[in-house]
This record gives structure tokens, C-alpha cells and sequence, in this order.
């Protein structure tokens, strides 16, 4: 049993070596990437067990409070990352796929930050307009809590997960090297060294 997991331990060691160099990382930040979700659900979880703490565990989850905002957040720097790359790779005459596929997931995350935030509905404080509250579940300016998808937006979930796992899965093939990390990159610096230039 031992030593299957060091067998294990040293497999997965090597693989966040590769993927490190590749996303050019150090071991290190590759290591914090893959564990920091797993230790901040772990902290969240005593959190919510331990009684003084269990108040500020699901205060945290609430409308507009860090988890929801840190969501918007991370995932409207994703659109804004994503559709800089979409342009920087059209002025490179990548194929039209791979454009296509960053913006799309541009226009995806853009589409989850918005949702998150009621479109900014609670920061700018703008009414629901009458048809919308009328078939919203929770009377907000969003999409995701419509009748019929409210608590039912599974498939969102699901196509952008299938969507991330196309990526992953074209990115090593011949033809879908455009999509790699190493290519975005220095998709990124020509696009700069152009810029600079021009």
C-alpha cells in the first residue's frame, strides 16, 4: 500500500513538473495551483463544522459577498484574458478555430461574471424590468434564475466543463497546437513585439 502511493506521489510530482515547464511556472506556483483549491475547501469545511465559525463560513457564501464577488472577479479578468487573445491570434491569421475557441470561452466567462453579479443590478441599482420579475424566480435581472432553468442550470456547468476539456484535449494534437499554453504565450510576446514596432 506504501508503495503504491509514492508510486503515485512521484507520478503526480512528475506531472505538475511537466505542466509547470510548459505553462512556464515554477514548481512551486504549480504546486499552489493544484492545491490551493483542494486546502481552501478543506478550510472552509471546519470552518462550517467548528460552532464560533460557522456564522462567518456561510456569510461568506451570501449574495454579493467574497465568494461570489471573487467569482466575478476571477472571471471577468478571464473574459478580459481570453478575448485579448482571440484578437492577438486573429492578427496572427491563426487558424479561425482557434480564435473562435478563446472567444467563445471569453464570451462564456463574461457571460458567468455577469450572472454572478446580476449584471450589476445590485452595485448600480437599476429595477428588473416587469417581464423579467415576472418570470425570474428570484425577481432579478438574470438569465440562470428564470423558470425552468432555476436551480436546473446544470447544463451550463456541463457545457463549459465539456468545453475546457475540448481545450485540454486539442491542445497536444498536431492540429491543435494553437491552443497550447506555449503558443498562446508567444502568440502574446509577437503580438506585443508587433504592437511596439508598429
Amino acid at each position: 500500500m506504501q508503495d503504491a502511493a509514492a508510486g503515485y506521489a512521484v507520478r503526480l510530482d512528475r506531472a505538475i513538473r511537466t505542466q509547470a515547464v510548459r505553462y512556464r511556472l515554477s514548481r512551486t506556483a504549480a504546486w499552489i495551483i493544484v492545491l490551493f483549491p483542494v486546502m481552501a475547501f478543506f478550510v472552509w469545511a471546519v470552518l462550517l463544522v467548528l460552532p464560533p465559525t460557522r456564522l462567518f463560513a456561510t456569510w461568506v457564501l451570501l449574495e454579493n459577498h467574497p465568494v461570489e464577488l471573487l467569482t466575478f472577479a476571477f472571471a471577468f479578468a478571464g473574459a478580459m484574458r481570453g478575448a485579448i487573445l482571440a484578437i492577438q491570434l486573429g492578427k496572427l491569421r491563426e487558424p479561425w478555430w482557434t480564435v473562435a475557441f478563446f472567444a467563445l470561452f471569453a464570451l462564456g466567462l463574461l457571460f458567468v461574471a455577469g450572472e454572478e453579479v446580476a449584471w450589476g443590478q445590485w452595485f448600480l441599482g437599476f429595477e428588473t424590468p416587469a417581464p423579467i420579475r415576472a418570470v425570474n424566480a428570484q425577481g432579478e435581472f438574470t438569465l440562470h434564475n428564470i423558470e425552468g432553468l432555476h436551480g436546473h442550470n446544470e447544463f451550463f456547468r456541463l457545457s463549459f466543463g465539456l468545453g475546457g476539456i475540448l481545450g485540454v484535449a486539442i491542445a497536444g494534437r498536431p492540429t491543435g497546437t494553437s491552443v497550447a499554453p506555449r503558443s498562446s504565450m508567444r502568440c502574446s510576446s509577437q503580438a506585443r513585439v508587433s504592437y511596439s514596432s508598429g
